[in-house]
């Protein structure tokens, strides 16, 4: 806990500042230090766009765990999406499947990309890798 009128750190029981005398409640420093916290982390997406970012939190709020979930842009675009967002390495593995086994992979990409595609943006972008695990 910090003091809020001298920014002295504290201990986190503490009711008065030992430098400046002041008196603390514990409670309302608390409270205040989980809105900081809390604010902070909805600040950590801002740069993404309204719709990333509320996929984004709710990755955050199970643990960074996967979840299911459906991009349309990812399905209709497939790989050209992974090369556009940035993800080089799951796009190029994608064409590679697509040389190896003939276009008809493609629609299960397309699936994949649909229903992971968010996942994986997450994977790059807060994870920074582009695989999984």
């Amino acid at each position: 806990m910090v003091c809020p009128y001298c920014r002295i750190k504290l201990e986190d029981d503490a009711t008065f500042c030992h430098w400046c005398g002041g008196r603390i409640d514990p409670e309302e420093e608390r409270r205040k230090e989980a809105e900081k916290l809390a604010k902070a982390k909805h600040q950590k997406y801002v740069v993404l766009n309204r719709y990333y970012q509320q996929v984004f939190l709710i990755f955050d709020a199970n643990g960074g765990g996967f979840i299911l979930s459906w991009n349309w842009a990812a399905f209709l675009f497939g790989t050209l999406w992974y090369f556009v967002k940035g993800m080089w390495a799951k796009g190029l593995l994608m064409v590679l499947l697509t040389m190896l086994f003939g276009v008809g992979v493609a629609p299960f990409l397309w699936l994949y990309a649909g229903l992971c595609g968010n996942w994986d943006y997450y994977l790059f972008k807060v994870k920074k890798t582009q695989f999984w695990g």
